[in-house]
């Protein structure tokens, strides 16, 4: 294989594997501000699919609720809350898949200047 050729192989791994964890991470967060909707909404948690979201994140949210209490809000609807251990966790949870990204770009990167160096020797 040349060199051009195994760095195109790495490239489009990498486009890949990148895409893969983008997709993850949007996924969670997506996940994330529907939460945060459904609460701000008062949605009933006894619905499948308001309780399965719930469920899902709730993992996540937990950590945050102990740093950020939640809000109620008075207003037209009882039950209407404002999650901020809801708001903290869409931040992290960003921060941690920029941090991953970048990591994994610079990985790739480090492999291809090794095979260079390595074919140059």
């Amino acid at each position: 294989m040349t060199e051009t050729t195994e760095k195109t192989v790495i490239i489009k791994n990498q486009n890949y594997t990148q895409g893969l964890i983008d997709t993850i991470f949007c996924f969670v967060e997506l996940l994330l501000v529907i939460r945060l909707l459904m609460k701000l909404a008062a949605a009933d948690a006894a619905n499948a699919i308001v309780g399965g979201i719930y469920t899902l994140t709730n993992v996540i949210v937990t950590p945050f609720k102990y740093l950020i209490g939640d809000m109620n809000i008075v207003g037209a609807r009882d039950g209407m809350i404002f999650e901020g251990s809801t708001i903290m966790a869409i931040l992290v949870v960003g921060l941690i898949a920029s941090i991953i990204t970048s990591l994994y770009r610079r990985n790739v990167i480090e492999i291809i200047k090794e095979k260079r160096t390595k074919k140059s020797e």
